[in-house]
């Protein structure tokens, strides 16, 4: 009895989205098509994705899921889009090694409005006013990375709101 074995794969192709620092985590099965125990391995060629169990032994007509996800290096990656590959072998005799595609999609940050107060908040004047200085200046700026519309208002009779449209601020600073 002649024995054999063949690695086959579940999967023609991976892709991950990372928004908002985070990215769930892709599966792939693995199985032994043989009539004999085959190694295995799972790895990448970039830094970016690591498997849980990078490598094992599937006895014949074996499965086995494996988890694949993205590591600090690709969370650390500026907005676009980046493509690597997963190389799953077997380690027993290279039949049905299968390299798959992976796409990975970095959104950018939301936007952020951040407020940053006049120099100065202190107001003179008698009860009623008038007030001195009539008005006062604040200035918004959008921390994100994508633009954002924003409106300004008053939930005060006392405060006026004046020359405030919505408007759209552009993102990354």
């Amino acid at each position: 009895r002649k024995f054999f074995r063949f690695l086959g794969v579940d999967r023609a192709n991976l892709s991950f989205d990372v928004i908002q620092g985070a990215a769930a985590p892709a599966a792939i099965v693995l199985r032994n098509d043989g009539n004999a125990n085959m190694n295995w391995s799972v790895t990448s060629p970039s830094p970016w994705i690591s498997a849980t169990a990078p490598s094992g032994t599937l006895t014949p007509d074996g499965t086995t899921e494996v988890q694949l996800q993205l590591t600090p290096e690709a969370f650390a990656l500026a907005a676009g889009l980046y493509e690597t590959t997963v190389d799953v072998v077997n380690l027993s005799d290279g039949e049905g090694n299968v390299t798959i595609p992976v796409a990975i999609r970095v959104q950018p940050p939301a936007g952020k409005l951040d407020f940053s107060p006049a120099p100065s908040d202190l107001f003179t004047g008698g009860l009623g006013g008038p007030f001195e200085p009539a008005s006062v200046t604040v200035q918004l700026n959008n921390s994100g990375g994508t633009p954002l519309d924003w409106t300004a208002v008053s939930n005060n009779s006392w405060v006026n709101v004046d020359g405030v449209m919505v408007q759209s601020v552009s993102g990354g600073g």
